[in-house]
């Protein structure tokens, strides 16, 4: 399906970079021919390459010229570099992330992240966490025990894991279950942990709202953030298929945390109505004012999704949006074609076994 041809350009990107070895400048004016929406993932392909080379031959010629591009070509770049550096490599030791290269040559990352936009470390914060995501279980206390330890030596490492993508398993268990095993964890990594637990219970949300709520006391309050928005980003299904009681759901919500649930509202809608302005219209009528911006913000994050490979398509959507929340739409829709996954299939952490993974973290 459509969805996926972007990680073909991922490969194209790649394959540009091996038969252009080491002319970084020549292979990225060939990309440029590539159709904005596609040269998203030929760019992080570029990177997955110059992060795969064993010898770090290019490596210092690649993080050079990357510092001299543009914002959005800067950061696929290392988005992609990001991939090969944590995925591909030898790198845990003490505290500190080393790669060690066929040459014989070691390098600690943090000596690379120096050379490298700050406002792109998140990137190699965020593989990172990936690549130690299946080791973090909460079922049983040796797998709790397991995952403490783990946690505890990467809040001390020179480079500190995110976990934004991590899926929490759940089994219907009640709130106060997940928050006893998620406060005996490392401070540092609390708030992603109760973000995934927002994202696992949206299906308790939807079928027992009311106690699902109450529960919702126990998660310390500089954590129900966290827990909302992880409840909301996960909500958008649910909402495209009854969106008529979807206003009445978010309505249970705190005021303080509701702005994402209308984010979700917007995707939702666009995905139920793509075209039907009328209809979206009508939702749109029963928020306030603060509340559309997030709506429409939703709406362009719904866009972007379905029709990152049609450009055209999507200006011609924004001039139905009215006006005051047109920008407002196209950036949620841009940042969304920028930060899809479908754009580059290959980026995930599943080239390694569970159990090798978990070796190297418990033996460091």
């Amino acid at each position: 399906g459509f969805l996926y041809c972007g990680s073909d350009y991922t490969v194209i990107g790649i394959r540009l970079a091996k038969v252009e070895r080491g002319k970084i400048n020549k292979t990225l004016e060939m990309i440029k021919k590539i159709q904005p929406q596609y040269r998203i993932a030929a760019l992080r392909g570029v990177g997955i390459y110059y992060g795969y080379l064993k010898n770090n031959e290019f490596l210092d010629d690649f993080l050079n010229i990357a510092e001299r591009c543009d914002d959005l070509t800067k950061k696929q770049l290392y988005r992609g570099l990001s991939i090969s550096l944590i995925a591909y490599s030898t790198f845990f030791d003490n505290r500190s992330i080393t790669l060690n290269y066929s040459n014989g040559k070691n390098f600690n990352i943090q000596d690379i992240l120096a050379k490298v936009d700050p406002s792109s470390h998140c990137f190699f914060r965020e593989k990172l966490g990936d690549l130690i995501s299946p080791s973090i279980k909460f079922r049983g206390k040796k797998g709790l025990n397991k995952s403490k330890k783990i946690l505890r030596r990467f809040a001390n490492f020179s480079l500190i894991p995110s976990f934004y993508n991590y899926r929490l398993t759940y089994n219907n268990d009640d709130i106060l279950y997940w928050h006893k095993r998620i406060r005996k964890l490392p401070n540092l990594f609390k708030s992603y942990f109760y973000h995934a637990l927002g994202r696992a219970v949206v299906a308790r949300f939807i079928a027992e709202k009311e106690t699902l709520m109450s529960e919702s006391i126990y998660i310390p309050d500089k954590y129900k953030g966290d827990f909302f928005s992880g409840l909301a980003s996960a909500s958008s299904l649910y909402f495209s298929k009854n969106p008529e009681n979807s206003i009445e759901y978010i309505s249970t919500i705190s005021e303080k945390y509701r702005k994402p649930f209308i984010f979700s509202l917007g995707k939702a809608l666009f995905w139920k109505y793509p075209y039907n302005f009328k209809k979206i219209s009508k939702f749109a009528g029963k928020l306030s004012i603060k509340e559309k911006k997030a709506f429409y913000e939703g709406i362009g994050s719904g866009a972007g999704y379905m029709l990152y490979w049609n450009p055209l398509k999507l200006k011609e959507i924004k001039m139905k949006i009215p006006e005051d929340y047109r920008r407002d739409f196209e950036n949620a829709a841009n940042i969304r074609i920028q930060n899809d996954e479908y754009l580059a299939k290959q980026e995930k952490s599943t080239y390694f076994r569970d159990f090798e993974i978990e070796h190297k973290l418990l033996h460091l």
